[in-house]
């Protein structure tokens, strides 16, 4: 068995066991969501920029650098990534 890493959240800061997410079990189902949005956005238009998600779906831009940084999203414009 994996021995957990005490962690804060990278939502709400609260302290708890890491076995592979960065959020708590509290708040892990809306960051999910969050992703989702994203996700669904950029599938159906691929190759938008960070300021066009924004618009779009809400979801702040450091979040959106956060799955881009993570690895969990590509389909972004590279000329967009960059933290201004």
């Amino acid at each position: 068995m994996i021995a957990p890493e005490f962690v804060n959240c990278k939502s709400c800061k609260k302290l708890f066991a890491k076995y592979f997410e960065s959020y708590c079990q509290e708040c892990a189902p809306q960051e999910d969501e969050y992703y989702r949005i994203v996700r669904d956005y950029l599938y159906r238009n691929p190759n938008s920029s960070v300021g066009a998600v924004v618009a779009a779906t809400g979801i702040n831009q450091g979040r959106i650098f956060d799955y881009i940084s993570e690895g969990r999203i590509t389909a972004i414009r590279p000329s967009d990534i960059k933290d201004d």
